[in-house]
């Protein structure tokens, strides 16, 4: 049974939880991946440098994903915009639909080919994700049907949901870089934008001034 304990604290958003646990893992529990879901997802990453040590029963978890990620897919711009919060964009090696990419650097990066079209997020080119061999994929979706996704976890490649686009509010929606930061074990630094999107909201809207005080948030 593992012990776990809290590895960051969510203030805003409603749909995960990032827990450490006594033998080094770090659990992420999806509890809305999408609206209505009847159940969620339960994903483990485990530091490189214990995987040899390491034995876990495979039926407990919906993936398990080795840190740091050095390579990932990704499948919503708003993924994107995490990846750019935490300086981890050059991490990013597949979108599908890249023509909906504004980010300048994500564009920079395509025109360098550094990021490959992957065809439409309804049909994602599965052998195009499966060439790239990226230690994740993270995708979303509006329920648990998704053939794609099953042909890339069957070829041995995580995959794990993000429900950001579930949450009822701006600061939910961005408190979901959380989410990412523990795939580059990034859990216990200061994330700068939220910071600063904090102090937007509170200046903007004076009724918000008592939000909770979070380091990262």
């Amino acid at each position: 049974m593992e012990n776990l304990s809290p590895a960051t604290t969510i203030f805003h958003a409603k749909g995960f939880t990032v827990e450490n646990s006594n033998t080094g893992l770090t659990i992420i529990k999806i509890n809305s991946p999408w609206p209505n879901a009847e159940s969620g997802f339960t994903y483990a990453l485990i530091p490189k440098g214990k995987m040899a040590a390491m034995t876990l029963n495979k039926n407990e978890y919906d993936a398990i994903v080795t840190v740091p990620v050095e390579r990932l897919v990704v499948t919503s711009t708003t993924h994107i915009a995490a990846l750019e919060a935490l300086g981890m964009l050059d991490r990013l090696v597949g979108f599908p639909d890249t023509e909906y990419i504004s980010s300048k650097e994500a564009r920079e990066r395509i025109d360098q080919g550094n990021i490959k079209e992957l065809g439409n997020n309804e049909a994602i080119n599965t052998e195009m994700v499966i060439e790239l061999n990226p230690d994740v994929v993270v995708g979303f979706g509006i329920d648990n049907q998704n053939s794609a996704y099953e042909t890339i976890q069957r070829s041995n490649i995580p995959v794990v949901y993000n429900g950001d686009w579930t949450e009822e509010t701006p600061l939910g929606k961005a408190e979901w870089i959380k989410f990412f930061a523990p795939f580059f074990q990034m859990e216990k630094k200061p994330i700068p934008f939220l910071v600063k999107l904090k102090k937007t909201i509170k200046k903007s809207n004076p009724w918000q001034k008592k939000l909770p005080i979070d380091p990262q948030f």
